[in-house]
């Protein structure tokens, strides 16, 4: 079923992913929205505080992380963040990237969040240290 769209921003969709046990929908139009993927309904927002452009669920299930912008002002500013699918809770988050990110997904075991900007690169989903960097 399609997620009840009376939520949306108003702004595009800009990123969509599946829970990895198909229960859960995120989708990204500036701010990460959770729906229930069988009945459509709305669960709730993942507060980031700034523009979210990228989802992607953890293999397990049990991260939703969200690429965007660093700050509503400033287009080159990037940022990751990391929630707790359970709780909506942030758990961690890095600022200031040096551009826009505007793709996230996790590794196969889920231990290292690869994102795309204006460059391409690997952290850890310990604590979002680079692990690998390099230019597309």
């Amino acid at each position: 079923m399609m997620p009840d769209d009376r939520r949306n921003s108003g702004s595009e969709v800009r990123s969509i992913a599946y829970s990895p046990d198909g229960n859960t929908i995120a989708t990204a139009d500036e701010y990460v929205r959770l729906w229930n993927a069988i009945t459509g309904r709305y669960l709730r927002t993942l507060a980031s505080g700034t523009s979210v452009s990228s989802v992607a669920f953890s293999p397990d299930g049990k991260i939703v992380a969200g690429g965007g912008n660093g700050t509503y002002d400033e287009e080159d500013s990037g940022a990751v963040y990391l929630w707790n699918l359970q709780t909506g809770k942030l758990i961690r988050k890095m600022t200031n990237l040096n551009s826009y990110v505007s793709s996230v997904t996790f590794s196969p075991v889920g231990n290292i969040l690869a994102g795309a900007s204006s460059d391409i690169w690997l952290r850890s989903t310990k604590n979002l240290s680079l692990l690998q960097k390099s230019k597309p």
